[in-house]
C-alpha cells in the first residue's frame, strides 16, 4: 500500500504523469504518493526512476541506462547461444536440441517482456547513414553485383529496448567490386 504525504507543509502531492515539471525537488526520504507495479522488476526501477526524477538529481538517466545495458548484454548473449546452437545442431541429440530450443525460447520470452529485441540485419543492403548498425569492416564480396553494398556477416546484433535502437549492430559489409572496363 502506497503511503500518502499530507497536503500540508511538505511540499505538493507527486502526480507520478507530471514528474518532469515537479516546481522543486522533494526532500531526502520523504515517501512517494505512487502505485507500485507487481512486477519485481517493473517495481524496482519505476521506484528508483521516479525517485531519482523526483528529488532532482540529474542522474534519472542512470537506473535506466544500467537497466539497459543489462536488457542488451543479456540480448547479445542470447543471439550468441541462438547462432552457436545453430552450428552445432549436428553434433546435438533430438533431445538435447529440443531441450536447449526450449531453453533459448524461454530466455526470449523474458526479453519479450521486457519489451527487448535484437536485429540480425545479415543478408540486408547497406547504405550509409544506418542508425541501427556500424560497419566494421569493408571487404570486397565476388558474388555481390558493382557498387552493392549487403551486410555479410554480424558481429553483434542490434538491440531494441521498446522499439528504439539501445545498442548499436556491429557488422562486416561485402562490396561488389567495380570492374575496370577492357581496352
Amino acid at each position: 500500500m502506497a503511503r500518502q504525504r499530507s497536503q500540508q507543509g511538505n511540499g505538493p502531492r507527486i502526480d507520478p504523469a507530471r514528474l518532469d515539471t515537479l516546481p522543486e525537488p522533494l526532500r531526502p526520504n520523504e515517501p512517494l504518493d505512487v502505485a507500485v507495479p507487481t512486477d519485481p522488476l517493473a517495481a524496482m526501477t519505476s521506484a528508483a526512476n521516479l525517485y531519482l526524477k523526483a528529488h532532482g538529481t540529474g542522474r534519472e538517466h542512470v537506473v535506466a541506462k544500467t537497466e539497459d545495458s543489462v536488457l542488451v548484454d543479456f540480448a547479445v548473449e542470447v543471439w550468441r547461444l541462438e547462432k552457436r546452437l545453430a552450428r552445432a545442431q549436428d553434433e546435438l541429440d533430438a533431445k538435447s536440441r529440443r531441450a536447449l530450443d526450449a531453453s533459448v525460447n524461454k530466455l526470449r520470452n523474458v526479453l519479450a517482456k521486457a519489451k527487448t529485441e535484437w536485429r540480425d540485419p545479415t543478408g540486408d543492403a547497406y547504405s550509409d547513414g544506418m542508425r541501427s548498425v556500424r560497419a566494421l569492416v569493408f571487404e570486397p564480396a565476388p558474388d555481390l553485383a558493382p557498387g552493392e553494398r549487403r551486410i555479410i556477416e554480424t558481429v553483434r546484433p542490434a538491440v531494441l529496448i521498446d522499439g528504439h535502437v539501445a545498442a548499436t549492430g556491429e557488422v562486416v559489409v561485402g562490396t561488389g567490386e567495380e570492374h575496370a572496363a577492357d581496352d
